[in-house]
């Protein structure tokens, strides 16, 4: 202590020209750059402690003048020539946006981004993590999303690794884990759910709306799917419509829709083919140009092609008939291979084996097997026939 006091005399009584040389505390070679040093290792500097109140007070406080504010919003302060600013609160820097919470803000003066034209951008463990940029219209929010981006314009990316490959590619929106994760070029597709286009690499125009849909596709166009792993193997196909669970799950034709859970599941190359209804044309393969209405209407049909089925069940063994049209519950029920046959009324032209038949109204031609070329119009019309052709009634 006494050396203290000895060197705060000497520091005040010497002539003006001792105000040249640097004094220190706590050692003998103060730094030359310093008017006064304190040196220690476990001691600190405390500056004159007080309350607000007290601290307006102060008269005629000089700049630079330094105090410790001891409630209110607590920390050191310093009088910057018309007032007192704060330099730390709560062991946080002055203006900085603590980790536990901010009170008293503005939103006008108070946020967290640029004042330039910048884009903000986000980290997590060094890695992207997000950006929202204003010049090119792009949002990214995510592990690894919208990574690799160079002039591609107007997407938004929001889950991991959501548009991670796109470069040039336009007016994409992914929204989910892994969505449009391979897009490099693609251009206005929208994917919303975990891994739906993951796999689109340049197909344009697309939609899918379900976890895993559209999952494979690749350069397909115009699809637009929408339920979990609606028309998941779809790789090339263009201008489908895959609403429903799994509806064309198997799909790789082009022109086909599906609207129902697993509707047109099957289907690989068969090309405009419209299915509606739960398991419609559910194990059509190749078969094209069918249209089938109702639940499992069609729901055998593999190779057939237009055919026409409305109503539940109709139609629903056929498997390689061709041009049947069936309308009405249970009508062609058990047809399978053969073809011109038309049905009209519930249950009519329950046909197995025979070809170029027509049965309009309720049951008419119910019990045909074999037999071909015939016409029954009527309610129970020829309901007997079994085998009989040419038959007009």
């Amino acid at each position: 202590m006494n050396k203290i006091i000895i060197s705060l005399m000497l520091l005040f009584f010497t002539k003006p020209a001792a105000f040249s040389q640097s004094v220190g505390i706590g050692t003998t070679t103060p730094d030359a750059s310093s008017v006064l040093e304190l040196k220690a290792t476990n001691k600190g500097f405390l500056p004159p402690r007080m309350t607000a109140a007290q601290k307006g007070l102060v008269p005629s406080p000089k700049v630079g003048l330094i105090i410790y504010q001891t409630d209110a919003t607590p920390g050191l302060y310093v009088y910057n020539g018309s007032a007192w600013a704060l330099v730390t609160a709560g062991g946080s820097p002055a203006g900085g946006w603590s980790l536990t919470g901010n009170a008293g803000t503005n939103a006008s003066t108070n946020f967290i981004g640029t004042s330039d034209n910048l884009p903000l951008k986000f980290r997590v463990n060094n890695f992207a993590a997000g950006e929202i940029n204003e010049a090119t219209a792009n949002l990214a929010f995510g592990s690894y999303a919208f990574e690799n981006n160079t002039t591609g314009l107007q997407n938004t990316a929001l889950g991991f690794n959501s548009l991670n490959k796109n470069t040039i590619g336009n007016d994409n929106t992914g929204v989910g884990v892994g969505t449009l994760y391979a897009t490099t070029i693609g251009t206005a597709n929208t994917a919303l759910g975990i891994s739906a286009l993951a796999s689109n690499t340049n197909g344009n125009n697309n939609v899918a709306a379900g976890a895993y849909a559209l999952i494979q596709n690749l350069t397909g166009w115009s699809n637009v799917a929408i339920g979990r792993s609606a028309s998941y193997q779809n790789t090339t196909g263009s201008n489908i419509v895959a609403i429903g669970d799994s509806a064309l799950y198997h799909n790789t034709g082009s022109y086909n829709m599906g609207i129902g859970s697993k509707a047109l599941y099957f289907n690989t190359t068969g090309v405009s083919n419209t299915a509606i209804g739960s398991q419609s044309l559910y194990n059509n393969i190749s078969g094209s140009q069918n249209t089938a209405l109702g639940r499992i209407a069609l729901y055998g049909n593999k190779t057939g092609i237009q055919n026409t089925a409305l109503g539940n069940q109709a139609g629903r063994y056929n498997e390689s008939g061709n041009a049947n049209t069936a309308v009405g519950f249970q009508s062609l029920l058990f047809n399978v291979l053969n073809s011109n046959n038309t049905a009209v009324g519930q249950g009519s032209l329950a046909n197995t084996v025979s070809d170029n038949n027509t049965a309009v109204g309720q049951a008419s031609l119910s019990a045909n097997t074999f037999g071909y070329g015939n016409t029954a119009v009527g309610k129970d019309a020829m309901g007997n026939n079994v085998d009989g052709n040419y038959n007009t009634a």
